[in-house]
């Protein structure tokens, strides 16, 4: 019976570490009924491990199960038992310092720290340093705060582990910024983000890698103001580096490693028994595109989804495992460090870099869009506009509404031609006069949206009476500029293969005018 219940108990800790929460849950309920047979003493010790763990299904943000009045219930009966208060603690402590609860998860975390020093565990207490810097960051204490990362950091740079050693950096990082001390605020922060940077090499399965990198986009928020901070043309300079890095990371790893050959080392036909799932995958998303309305809704329908789910899932097991059992292929190289100012300067003077990048406001309410740019000077600029949520949610309309297919957006704009343009609000915060006027005109945009403004037609928004930017300024898209450097050599290519496709596999109309199309191309091209 007892050896039944610890394999339960695995089990269920198994399953909540790969989100089957539910799952966790019923092996949790049927190991409380084998507990009930087991002596007092033995009984009270397994049901505070169930207790403990049920907490931690309940208060794992964003599941079907979260409920956090649950999980302190759990955590109480903890408390009420006499066994592992420390381990309850640790756990309520996590859970304030999600909630922005700064001062109850400080002294939780000092609490828990005490019971640990007093057992020797060093790193434990360390972590629980780290916890109680970072909330007394948060809440403007920053001797308690300094004194706290300041242990953390020491012990975490002499015996690791790199991810809570990037944590401490970030904290001392963000602490120097508060000081004034800004080259050493953002010497930290480069360290955390280029240590943080590095980890997602190790992660063998895309799963974890995107969840490795759910909560990392605070980094580079704090790397943000702690750029700006400096001020002048060094601050911009930083800032923007930062916004680059932020929207590059996980595109940038993919091109750094596209020279490794796909699936080196792997066994054909497990490629073969990919590619089939892929197929069939392909397949599923076909046939249930093609279904109308109300037999969406029906039993076709719902066969069609549930196999097309069925399939995604064998297809991410199966590549799972693939790259688990080829390392060499499955492992991500990290780019080379952004350089910024250098590629600025080796950029020819006919392009104008121009990027956006979002930032949340401390209020919650709206946004802020930061514009970099390089004007006539060619020195690093920056323009700070500010969105109300009103505006946020006009431009999120403009924009669903130019992704439209094309016949809808010329129907539209017949049937009400005053409602088709972007509004001028609107344009003059995207493309500010201040920006216009410092480029030339004729010169090159090389734009790098970010957010909202991603697929957003540019190029398209008047600055007058029907005067579309693109009348003024050619315009070429890049995702990030951070690609750049990536950018590989060798000989152009001496010939162009021209390629249209007339056809889709969705019953849409033929275009006819594609061949003719590509005569005029071919024409040109020769």
């Amino acid at each position: 019976r007892f050896e039944l219940y610890r394999c339960l108990i695995d089990r269920a800790t198994i399953r909540r570490l790969a989100n089957r929460w539910e799952e966790a849950l019923a092996d949790l309920a049927a190991s409380e009924e084998l507990v009930a047979g087991l002596v007092p003493m033995v009984q009270r010790q397994t049901l505070v491990n169930i207790w403990l763990l049920r907490a931690k299904v309940h208060s794992t943000p964003f599941s079907s199960v979260y409920n956090r009045d649950v999980a302190l219930g759990y955590l109480a009966k903890v408390r009420e038992s006499g066994g592992r208060s420390w381990v309850a603690d640790e756990m309520e402590s996590d859970m304030a310092f999600r909630d922005e609860e700064w001062d109850k998860a400080a002294q939780l975390a000092l609490r828990v720290a005490k019971a640990l020093s007093s057992e020797g565990w060093e790193r434990g207490v360390a972590s629980c340093w780290l916890r109680a810097g970072r909330a007394y960051l948060e809440l403007g204490n920053l001797p308690m705060a300094e004194a706290r990362l300041m242990d953390a950091h020491k012990f975490f740079q002499k015996l690791g582990p790199p991810d809570q050693l990037a944590e401490a950096q970030l904290g001392l990082a963000r602490l120097k910024s508060s000081y004034g001390q800004q080259d050493e605020a953002w010497r930290l922060v480069c360290e955390a983000l280029d240590r943080i940077e590095s980890l997602i090499r190790r992660f063998r399965v895309v799963l974890d890698q995107q969840r490795f990198l759910t909560d990392k986009l605070r980094y580079y928020n704090h790397a943000f103001y702690i750029g700006m901070a400096k001020g002048g043309i060094e601050g911009c300079l930083r800032a923007w580096t930062i916004a680059e890095r932020a929207k590059s990371f996980y595109l940038c790893q993919l091109v750094a490693n596209t020279d490794i050959p796909l699936f080196d080392g792997v066994e054909p036909a497990k490629v073969k028994q990919l590619q089939e799932l892929e197929v069939q995958l392909d397949d599923c998303e076909q046939s249930l595109s093609r279904l109308g309305g109300e037999d969406k809704k029906g039993a076709r329908g719902d066969q069609l989804q549930s196999q097309l789910e069925s399939l995604s899932k064998k297809r991410q097991e199966h590549l799972n495992r693939m790259m688990k059992e080829n390392p060499r292929w499955a492992a991500l190289r990290t780019p080379p460090r952004f350089d910024l100012g250098a590629m600025l300067k080796q950029l020819d003077p006919v392009w104008a870099p121009l990027s956006y990048f979002w930032q949340g406001r401390g209020d919650g309410k709206g946004a802020s869009l930061f514009i970099f740019y390089v004007g006539q000077e060619r020195v690093p600029l920056c323009v700070e506009v500010s969105w109300s949520e009103q505006e946020l949610a006009l431009l999120d309309h403009c924009r669903e509404r130019l992704r439209k297919p094309l016949g809808e957006i010329f129907d539209e704009w017949m049937s009400d031609s005053s409602a088709f343009p972007v509004p001028n609000e609107l344009v003059e915060k995207i493309v500010p006069p201040q920006i216009r006027d410092r480029l030339k005109e004729g010169q090159c945009w090389l734009v790098s949206p970010h957010g909202r403004l991603c697929t957003f037609p540019i190029h398209a928004v008047s600055i007058g009476n029907d005067d579309p930017v693109v009348n003024h300024w050619p315009i070429q898209y890049i995702p990030t500029f951070a690609l750049l450097p990536l950018r590989r050599g060798g000989p152009r290519p001496d010939a162009v293969m021209l390629l249209g496709c007339a056809e889709d596999a969705w019953g849409d109309e033929i275009l006819k005018q594609v061949e003719g199309e590509i005569e005029q191309l071919y024409n040109l091209w020769s």
